[in-house]
């Protein structure tokens, strides 16, 4: 998977803009080579969750928070993550925060405090390795959903399938200041190889590690895009590739391996 720029998809208010030199390394034969790109790397702002929120009619059978009603729908402004490797809260802030709201994370009811009517509370326990994952807000005026919004950092998601030859975008998410190194590979350990003699958390699940990008994050600036191409051989056809990152968290000064994200070459 070759690097491109990231500009195919600017945001409509980037948090930061500043370029940032990548050096990558060769990749193998079958793959479009590069040596050094000028990417022009951005946070994503919490409003990019609208492209993949919905307002849809209340669903029935689904369990509820404490008692209370809705006097609108609810409306989700922003989702405060939370480091995979600890227990705490994920904050949702909005409008019409009320107890009688219920929320799901990746279709699964869960527990909440409704702290206030702009801020909402999910208390979530350790849960290794990260990710992204979806949020469900339901009233009884109406439901948001909200695509890959909850987040266990340090977070990787990329399309589940990519079309041959076409522009691959990976997603990572660091959650504060640190730094970051991006791997792919065609193949993956049943059991991720561990570090914890080296202190690292969770561990390594690419077997063979092909390196092609890397970066320092910043504080309000711990999220990029990154923009491959998938190989243009119809002999990849069905094959799976594997992205992974290792990934420093400065703040709580904890380093580990993200999850897993695969994807499968199509037509």
């Amino acid at each position: 998977m070759t690097p491109r720029p990231t500009s195919a998809t600017p945001p409509p208010t980037p948090r930061s803009t500043a370029p940032v030199t990548i050096c990558l390394v060769d990749f193998d034969s079958c793959w479009e080579s590069s040596g050094v790109v000028e990417i022009s790397l951005r946070r994503l702002t919490r409003a990019a969750f609208s492209r993949s929120a919905a307002v849809m009619a209340t669903g029935a059978g689904l369990a509820a928070g404490p008692s209370g009603s809705s006097v609108a729908p609810p409306e989700v402004d922003d989702v405060l993550g939370l480091h995979c490797t600890l227990s705490g809260e994920v904050v949702v802030q909005g409008t019409d925060m009320n107890p009688g709201l219920q929320f799901q994370i990746d279709g699964a009811p869960v527990a909440f405090t409704a702290v206030s009517p702009v801020e909402a509370r999910i208390p979530l326990g350790p849960d290794l390795p990260g990710g992204f994952h979806d949020l469900t807000v339901i009233s009884e005026l109406g439901t948001v959903e909200l695509g890959s919004a909850v987040v266990r950092y340090p977070a990787l998601e990329l399309p589940d399938e990519s079309a041959l030859g076409g522009d691959v975008t990976v997603r990572f998410d660091n959650g504060e200041p640190g730094s970051y190194v991006l791997a792919f590979s065609g193949g993956a350990y049943p059991d991720p190889a561990p570090f914890e003699a080296w202190g690292w958390f969770h561990g390594l699940e690419l077997d063979g590690v092909w390196m092609f990008a890397a970066g320092l994050l910043s504080h309000g600036d711990t999220e990029r895009l990154h923009v491959l191409t998938a190989p243009n051989d119809p002999f990849f056809l069905g094959h799976e590739f594997h992205v992974q990152a290792w990934a420093w968290q400065a703040d709580l000064g904890l380093v580990g391996f993200s999850n897993m994200a695969t994807t499968t070459v199509v037509p």
